[in-house]
């Protein structure tokens, strides 16, 4: 299996004029890959004030570091100002298509944006996490990305996360600010869970203090990965707590030991044609 050519990947988050606030921060730096849990440790090592970084992982090099309501609107709509009538737009009828299901409706505009994205809605929030191993998983998560690179961001906003009680409407920053969510769900605690939001005009640059880092996660050594983290606990069963990833476990522990199996019986075969048994010449009586 071929790996993507890093000099392309090393692009992946500036292509097609993506010149969004995490874009100018990336600066070109020598090229990490990693290709164990062991080589992430190792990275992060390096970098200064390590318990100030949050990571997010990439099964593919090549997707975009944006906000889903921005790559929405990036199709949808081309002035700046309709991107946050679109966004207010989605998260009232959000709201008012949700309640029916709620037994206890957020309180909030801010847990309402939360629940809406780990719903799938876009949004202006993207997810994060203060563990380097859950953003390592991501890295090597989707099965339909085994043929790309996958890489693993590391960020360092340099300022506290806004206070939501102070902060009430979402949509009026005018900057990229850290947001610590609200446990509405199991998924954000197992997670570690931690957003940035994004507000439509991002393109100025970053903060003083800001810093991003990446590196690549070799597409070879994904599912030699993917393995010690199930080790180490963190695994689709761990992260997505639930019945839907009881049973996808459970399917993945069943065609690994098949393979196994097979490897097995391919490795005995080839071994028993290697050394024959000897033929027992001797007459019968």
């Amino acid at each position: 299996m071929k790996a993507t050519k890093f000099s392309y990947g090393d692009q992946a988050f500036l292509k097609q004029g993506d010149l969004n606030y995490f874009a100018s921060l990336g600066k070109r730096r020598e090229i990490v890959v990693i290709r164990s849990v062991a080589d992430l440790l190792e990275a992060i090592k390096k970098v200064s004030g390590q318990n100030e970084w949050i990571f997010r992982g990439h099964s593919s090099a090549f997707w975009s570091l944006k906000a889903s309501a921005h790559r929405l609107s990036a199709k949808a709509a081309s002035s700046a100002k309709v991107p946050i009538e679109g966004e207010r737009w989605l998260l009232d009828e959000f709201k008012r298509r949700a309640r029916t299901f709620l037994p206890l409706p957020p309180s909030s505009d801010w847990e309402w944006l939360v629940l809406a994205q780990h719903f799938g809605l876009p949004t202006r929030l993207l997810d994060w996490t203060e563990n380097p191993l859950v953003a390592l998983f991501f890295a090597v998560r989707d099965r339909n990305e085994m043929v790309n690179d996958g890489i693993i961001y590391a960020y360092h906003h340099g300022v506290k996360a806004i206070d939501l009680s102070s902060t009430n409407d979402p949509f009026t920053l005018d900057q990229v600010e850290l947001v610590r969510p609200p446990h509405l769900d199991q998924r954000v605690i197992v997670q570690q869970s931690i957003f940035t939001a994004e507000p439509p005009l991002y393109d100025r640059g970053g903060r003083q203090e800001s810093d991003l880092r990446y590196w690549y996660v070799s597409v070879r050594h994904k599912t030699n990965i993917r393995n010690d983290l199930a080790k180490l606990g963190i695994s689709e069963g761990s992260l997505f707590p639930g019945l839907a990833s009881v049973a996808l476990q459970i399917t993945e522990e069943f065609m690994l030991n098949s393979a196994n199996t097979a490897r097995s019986e391919k490795k005995r075969t080839r071994k028993s044609r290697q050394n024959p048994k000897p033929i027992n010449n001797k007459p019968t009586e």
